[in-house]
C-alpha cells in the first residue's frame, strides 16, 4: 500500500457523498486509467489495485477536510503527493498512480468556471500589455481554470509555473490565482519579447522552454508542444 494513502481512502471514505462529480471527468479519467494501467495489471499488488479502482471512479474537490476542517481538501492532489513519497521505490504503481493523477487534475472542469479568474486577468493584461484573451487561454490550456493544479513534473496553480520559474518571478504562493496570473504574465510577455511578438513561438517557449525554441528555429516537433500552440490559439480566438 502507498505510504500515507491508507489515511487518503479513509477520508474519501468518509464523505463519498459529499464528492462533487464533476461532468465528463469520470469517463475520461477511467479510459486514461484503463491505458495506462493495462500491462501492470498482473503484477500491480492488491492494495495498489483497490487505490487504482478508487481513482478510476473519479475523485473531486471538497469545502473542507472533514477531519482537519482545513479547506480545498483535493482528493487528487492528496493521492499523488501520497504517491510521490513512493516514487523512489521498486514498485511501479507509485509513479503510476502520481501520473494518473496528474492527468485528473489536468482533465478535470474546474468548479469555478471560465470566468471566475477575468478581473486579475484584465488586471495582468493591463499591467504587462498583454491581450486579455492570450492570457485567458493560457489559463484554460494549461490548468482548466483550476487554481490548484498540479501536474506530474511539478508545475503549479493557475498558469502552471514551475517553482524554479515562480522563484525568479517572486512567487510566493503559486495557488494564488491573482499571484500565479500575475507571474504567468509576466513570464509570457517576456517570451513575447524574446520572440518579437511571434505568438505561436512564445506560446511554444511557453510550453517546452524557450531552450527548445532555440534549438529548433521554431516551434519544437513535440507532439505535445505543437497540440499546446494549436489549443491556445484556438482559445485565443474564442475569447478574441
Amino acid at each position: 500500500m502507498l505510504e500515507g494513502l491508507d489515511d487518503v481512502l479513509s477520508r474519501i471514505d468518509t464523505i463519498q457523498k459529499q464528492i462533487k462529480r464533476l461532468s465528463g471527468y469520470d469517463e475520461r479519467f477511467a479510459n486514461a486509467l484503463k491505458e495506462k494501467s493495462g500491462d501492470e495489471q498482473t503484477k500491480t499488488p492488491a492494495g495498489d489495485k483497490a487505490a487504482l479502482e478508487m481513482l478510476s471512479q473519479g475523485t473531486g474537490s471538497f469545502d473542507e477536510d472533514p477531519l482537519t476542517g482545513s479547506p480545498g481538501f483535493d482528493a487528487a492532489n492528496a493521492i499523488r503527493d501520497a504517491a510521490l513519497k513512493n516514487k523512489g521505490g521498486k514498485d511501479t504503481s507509485a509513479r503510476m498512480a502520481s501520473d494518473l493523477t496528474s492527468q485528473a487534475m489536468r482533465m478535470r472542469p474546474s468548479a469555478y468556471g471560465d470566468a471566475a479568474f477575468d478581473q486579475y486577468i484584465r488586471q495582468a493584461s493591463q499591467q504587462h500589455g498583454l491581450p486579455f484573451a492570450l492570457i485567458k487561454a493560457v489559463v484554460h490550456q494549461e490548468s482548466q481554470f483550476n487554481p490548484n493544479a498540479v501536474s506530474h513534473a511539478g508545475a503549479q496553480g493557475l498558469m502552471q509555473i514551475m517553482p524554479q520559474t515562480g522563484q525568479l518571478l517572486g512567487l510566493s504562493n503559486p495557488f494564488n490565482p491573482k499571484d500565479n496570473i500575475m507571474a504567468g504574465t509576466a513570464y509570457l510577455k517576456e517570451m513575447m519579447k524574446r520572440y518579437n511578438g511571434n505568438v505561436p513561438l512564445a506560446l511554444a517557449a511557453y510550453n517546452a522552454g524557450p531552450g527548445a525554441v532555440d534549438a529548433a528555429g521554431g516551434v519544437p516537433n513535440y507532439t505535445e508542444t505543437k497540440a499546446y500552440v494549436q489549443k491556445v490559439l484556438e482559445y485565443f480566438g474564442k475569447y478574441s
